[in-house]
């Protein structure tokens, strides 16, 4: 008979404390006491491990069962980082970035108007939601790849397409899907402080908006185009 040393026969055999299986087996090995464990490869011991075979893997169920949820989750914290768009700390522990996942996760943040331009203004209350009249948007009809034929027609399934375009690449694509952020300071002298604010509302607006809805942040909205950020900056193109 093996002589009881707090390790199973099959440790050294099998990498043993290296899977699963094996941690099972060895707790299960160690306290049968002590004249109660075969040798190595007797049936009593091929019982044990097959038994410790199975006990592990109804524990592997549950792992994988615990992983569906980020607040407990242990193998999948990295694939839940990487749907929410974060980067872990170099030194955070792995319930910290199980505390941040779970937040984001479970996060009702609404992109209502009213609601999300409350949200903006507790970053800056400089910043306000701006919904720009028909002759700055319909660049095409969403749901629509082609513009009809004939767009007068009573039959016609939509109206026609904005800006001079006949078709779109992108059937879903149409600009009401922007939501259009209105940063009120003066062009050219953005500072530090302004920077971070901006950065701040572009946080916000990538967690509440949308998949299919993307946002601009300009300084002005008067006549003209819209810039976005460029070379002069942020804002909209004046006639």
């Amino acid at each position: 008979m093996a002589t009881y040393g707090g390790t199973s026969p099959y440790s050294a055999t099998l990498g043993g404390g290296k899977s699963p299986m094996l941690d099972v087996y060895d707790d299960m090995f160690r306290h049968v006491g002590r004249g109660n464990t075969g040798q190595d490869g007797s049936i009593v011991e091929e019982w044990r491990l097959s038994r410790a075979r199975g006990i592990a893997a109804s524990q592997a169920f549950l792992r994988a069962f615990y992983n569906n949820f980020p607040e407990v989750s242990t193998d999948k914290i990295e694939l839940y980082e990487t749907l929410l768009g974060i980067t872990p700390g170099v030194d955070e522990s792995d319930q910290e970035r199980r505390d941040r996942i779970a937040t984001l996760w479970y996060s009702n943040d609404s992109a209502i108007g009213s609601s999300l331009e409350e949200r903006l203004q507790d970053i800056d209350s400089d910043f306000s939601i701006i919904d720009l009249e028909d002759t700055y948007t319909s660049t095409t009809v969403e749901g629509r790849v082609f513009e009809d034929f004939n767009t007068s027609d009573p039959a016609a399934a939509g109206p026609a397409f904005g800006g001079g375009r006949k078709a779109s690449d992108y059937a879903n694509y149409s600009s009401r899907y922007i939501c259009f952020v209105r940063y009120d300071i003066t062009a050219g002298t953005i500072t530090n402080e302004q920077i971070r604010a901006i950065s701040a509302a572009e946080e916000l607006l990538n967690k509440s908006l949308p998949a299919w809805v993307d946002y601009r942040i300009v300084t002005s909205i008067t006549t003209g185009f819209i810039l976005d950020r460029d070379l002069l900056d942020i804002g909209a193109f004046s006639s």
